[in-house]
């Protein structure tokens, strides 16, 4: 039968592309001699459940093809650095168009891939008409001009990463609301939380230090002890709230901090100085689409252009993002003209309004600081996607450290007059903790997700997006199998794929917490599971958790970070999965090496366990 199959799709009369930017639930069945080609996860898991014959286009490109794609994502999301269009590009020295490359990359990527297949269809079945999804149609006609759309009425529908804002009302329910939404919500709440709190005057005497996108909660300790130097901490938080519950509310309430506000800097004249500057901006806007051919030749593959496909999406994304950014950039001028400000500090140099913050302070001679918020694959070979993650110090002047090991890497990779070793002021609040012994109930075993990204084109492949749901399953039945209550935690991103009714199928008493602080739980748990890398990995192991890492993502790397390196925790896969588990359940000596080298890992990764905030806040006090 499936030999019958192969032959008559060697030389189908047509081929019908589809992905999810078409109504797939209104898909009739076409003609027997056709062939049908899913591109995305969302179309080949819909067909497979009404048992529709089709082929993956995974099946036409091979590693070699995705590590291409990979590398060359990166070029085309620099669009902005071409010196064809960079000058055009700068307000106040600032490239509007590098401001959201990390957007346009996640936009980019899985786009990248469906052209790259294409053109490989395409040469496999010459001579072939098409029929597609609306954004395949705009790929494929770039290419061959025998194909036409399956409903020629249907558009599709732009959405941009941060076009929306999930809300989290409680820990299980979260919805999306638009930006520009949110961002009224957000303005309305700042007005109401700065009259109750009664914002104390700045002290002259002290220094000024602009935190830029900080949560309080997170960095309690940091608020709090504050007080005890001569440091005046101004919270600027653009993108996410500076408050939104009680606890966040009562640390600024009772911290020396400040809250730099829209509100507090806006008044008529500075909106209308933003209208003008942006009016003048829609028109610099339209020479700059008036470069066909730098465009052309720019996004184009093997000489290939994708320009005519990708451009109205990227003309929108541009347009909509640096109109956004004239008033990003001249609220943050008027702040810096109100207060004067000694540093500013960061947790990442790729943020949009991390970006803007950091150009107008060099310009200023403001010193900029990054601080380490995460555990980083910190190996050479990963060196290109942590300098595009923002997390290295190209711009800043100074990077504060958690540890030995991350300033060994970060000096590796040419920055070694920047490091300043001073451990974390986030985790020093765990550690305090592990102190008090809190003798919890610790029979339950905790999972934390992380799937698959659409900025990762190797996350994009239905063979890894097939493991992670795959991975999720068996977790789920193996430990239904013990006594062990399962707790499962979804990754606090806005596009982590939600899990929720795969795991209710296999048990509906699991027990899925879609937002939240996840401390309490590992806290609570007695085995902690991460899917693949996870900063919350070392969470665990400092509460003594021992810790099972089940791999998904297949990045093609050759080095380990020194997580797994180190032998702190169990890297298994689905199919030793139960092994691995029972064998920390049952082997007691197992469990406790695991623990002991964990250990080891922390105390080389994290300096200053007791008093990091002391060591950060007396060099924030000191450095000019």
């Amino acid at each position: 039968m499936e030999e019958n199959l192969n032959m008559l799709y060697a030389k189908p009369e047509l081929i019908i592309l589809l992905d999810s930017s078409s109504d797939l639930s209104q898909l009739k069945i076409f003609k027997k001699n056709s062939l049908i080609i899913t591109f995305d996860y969302e179309s080949h898991k819909l067909l497979s459940q009404k048992n529709i014959s089709h082929e993956i286009s995974d099946s036409y490109i091979n590693n070699s093809d995705l590590t291409t794609i990979h590398q060359i994502s990166y070029k085309f999301s620099k669009w902005y650095d071409e010196s064809s269009v960079s000058n055009l590009l700068k307000y106040e020295d600032i490239n509007l168009g590098k401001l959201f490359y990390v957007e346009f990359h996640y936009f980019l990527v899985p786009f990248l891939k469906k052209f790259v297949e294409f053109i490989k269809i395409n040469k496999q079945h010459p001579n072939t008409k098409f029929i597609a999804s609306p954004l395949l149609f705009n790929i494929a006609k770039e290419i061959t001009p025998t194909v036409y759309k399956i409903d020629p009425n249907e558009k599709v529908n732009s959405s941009f990463l941060y076009d929306t804002v999930k809300f989290h009302l409680t820990d299980n329910i979260t919805f999306n609301i638009s930006k520009k939404s949110y961002l009224q919500l957000k303005k309305i709440s700042e007005l109401i939380i700065s009259f109750f709190l009664n914002q104390k005057k700045i002290k002259n005497q002290n220094k000024s230090i602009l935190l830029i996108e900080f949560d309080p909660i997170r960095y309690e300790k940091l608020f709090k002890s504050a007080s005890n130097y001569l440091i005046n901490f101004i919270l600027y938080n653009r993108r996410r709230p500076a408050i939104w519950n009680r606890k966040s509310y009562s640390i600024i309430k009772n911290s020396n901090c400040i809250l730099a506000t829209y509100g507090c800097i806006n008044n008529k004249k500075i909106t209308d100085h933003i209208k003008k500057i942006k009016d003048s901006l829609k028109n610099k806007l339209k020479h700059i689409w008036k470069q066909e051919d730098f465009f052309k030749t720019f996004f184009s593959i093997d000489n290939v252009s994708f320009w005519n496909a990708i451009k109205p999406f990227f003309v929108e994304l541009c347009e909509k993002r640096m109109l956004e950014a004239i008033q990003e950039i001249i609220i943050i001028q008027e702040l810096l003209k109100k207060i004067k400000i000694s540093s500013i500090l960061v947790w990442s140099e790729n943020g949009f309004n991390e970006q803007i913050a950091i150009k107008i302070a060099k310009r200023s001679n403001i010193k900029v600081i990054l601080m380490q918020h995460g555990m980083y694959w910190e190996t050479d070979e990963n060196y290109e996607q942590n300098k595009f993650a923002g997390i290295l110090p190209e711009e800043s002047d100074k990077m504060i450290v958690w540890g030995k090991q991350t300033k060994q890497y970060i000096t590796r990779c040419g920055f070694h007059e920047k490091t300043e070793e001073l451990g974390s002021p986030s985790y020093e609040i765990i550690f305090d903790r592990k102190k008090m012994n809190l003798n919890y109930k610790t029979d339950s075993i905790l999972l934390a997700t992380s799937s698959p990204t659409k900025s990762e084109v190797f996350d994009l492949t239905i063979q890894t997006m097939q493991n992670y749901e795959n991975v999720i399953k068996k977790i789920c039945q193996v430990i239904s199998k013990t006594n062990k209550k399962l707790i499962i935690k979804l990754h606090p991103f806005q596009e982590e794929i939600d899990v929720s009714n795969i795991i209710k199928q296999i048990d509906p008493t699991i027990s899925v917490i879609k937002s939240g602080n996840i401390l309490s739980l590992i806290e609570k748990c007695e085995i902690f599971i991460t899917i693949d890398f996870s900063t919350t990995m070392l969470e665990a192991q400092i509460l003594n958790k021992p810790i099972i890492s089940v791999f998904v993502k297949d990045r093609n790397l050759n080095q380990d970070p020194p997580v797994f390196s180190s032998n702190s925790c169990i890297v298994t896969n689905l199919e030793n999965f139960e092994s691995s588990i029972n064998k920390v359940l049952f082997d007691n000596e197992y469990k406790q090496k695991i623990i002991k080298n964990a250990a080891k890992f922390v105390n080389e990764y994290i300096s200053n366990q007791d008093n990091a905030v002391e060591k950060i806040l007396a060099f924030l006090e000191k450095y000019n």
